[in-house]
């Protein structure tokens, strides 16, 4: 399929699960359900500033609109001249029907499913100041796992201050990014990027973006504290899926629809390990776009999501339409068999089908909700 004009912009977005000793990473339900505290893991988290025009004081995770230098055919020839080009392929070959973000023919050597990965990784490193890279001697793919040890020995040819410095270049320039990998002898860590799912904003909002979201999985939380980039975010922090949660329930954080909806997935996982397994499992597998489409009850609006009862059999993404339904959210709740959605504003999903491509169904919310969050 070729590239076309579209009422939204493509963009890439990282879910970063950093290894943690945290014990809050667990939750107890008995005595003899408390586990070793070594193998949990914490998410970053992003603050908005308060005058975004997209998503303001919203809690995110790293990630922006793709720029041409990812597309840059100058990739190919680092990830060439470092005899990587052949550990690339595993990452093209994806199950399922591709969304149209990675099935879009363009004039570029750089698979989709690699520019879109770059474009995760330097939107990473411009909003938080963490660099998902390994040294190009490196040649095999350490499973998977980015490593800390490994973005250190990379960073430290040039210093933390000078990184910043980087930062900035490259916030104004997307194609600085290869300038700097190609100074620090490093690539952007691509396989330690795995596919977990695609959101498009709805129709009728001022902005709209098609979104892969990836999700990285890293040894260890980085030391020292990432410092955002003052400009699009404010604030970084280091969170369990739990506790994200607990903030947003307590009416701490705002989280927007997808943030909330891929957190309470996260909450199913209990260890890094089995986080990690997980996303490896299922990496090859495939992934379906969450186009939410809007219905009308008689009390407010109920999101849906794919496999819904209420969710249309061909939706169209590029028009406005307006469905409505009799009685209540509630009602509409309790009598359709298939349930996919959220109540906006009011809850967060609520799930009872089995996701495609082998993926995880989100934590049912209603049962974490006697907790107080604090930030």
């Amino acid at each position: 399929m070729a590239a076309v004009k579209k009422p939204w912009r493509e963009a890439a977005t990282v879910i970063i699960a950093a290894r943690s000793s945290d014990v809050s990473n667990y939750q107890r339900v008995s005595s003899s359900d408390f586990h070793s505290d070594q193998d949990g893991f914490k998410i970053l988290m992003l603050k908005r500033h308060s005058k975004s025009s997209s998503f303001p004081d919203a809690y995110v995770f790293p990630g922006g609109t793709i720029d041409k230098s990812d597309f840059s055919d100058e990739w190919m020839e680092l990830y060439d001249n470092a005899g990587l080009t052949p550990s690339l392929k595993p990452l093209l070959d994806i199950g399922g029907k591709r969304p149209d973000i990675m099935s879009t023919i363009r004039s570029s050597r750089v698979p989709n499913e690699i520019a879109f990965r770059i474009c995760a990784i330097r939107e990473a490193f411009e909003e938080s100041g963490l660099l998902i890279v390994k040294p190009s001697g490196i040649s095999k793919n350490e499973h998977g796992l980015a490593k800390w040890s490994k973005i250190t020995q990379c960073v430290k040819k040039i210093g933390r201050r000078k990184l910043l410095q980087c930062r900035q270049r490259v916030h104004d320039n997307g194609a600085e990014f290869f300038d700097l990998c190609k100074e620090l002898a490093c690539v952007p860590n691509v396989w330690a990027l795995c596919e977990w799912n695609i959101w498009l904003t709805p129709v009728g909002l001022p902005k709209r973006y098609d979104t892969i979201f990836y999700i990285c999985c890293l040894d260890d939380v980085p030391v020292p504290q990432l410092l955002p980039d003052d400009q699009e975010i404010v604030k970084s922090t280091w969170l369990t899926p739990k506790e994200t949660v607990n903030l947003w329930l307590s009416k701490t954080i705002r989280l927007i629809p997808p943030q909330m909806y891929e957190m309470l997935r996260l909450v199913n996982f209990r260890k890094f390990t089995g986080l990690h397994q997980f996303t490896k499992q299922r990496e090859r597998k495939g992934i379906e776009r969450y186009f939410p489409v809007m219905i009308i009850a008689s009390d407010g609006v109920i999101e849906v999501y794919p496999g819904d009862s209420l969710y249309p059999m061909v939706p169209d993404p590029t028009r406005h339409s307006i469905v409505e339904v009799d009685g209540t959210m509630e009602e509409n709740l309790h009598k359709c068999r298939n349930v996919n959605r959220i109540h906006p504003l009011e809850s967060g999903p609520y799930c009872n089908i089995e996701p495609t491509y082998g993926h995880i169904r989100p934590v049912d919310w209603r049962t974490l909700i006697d907790v107080k969050g604090k930030l």
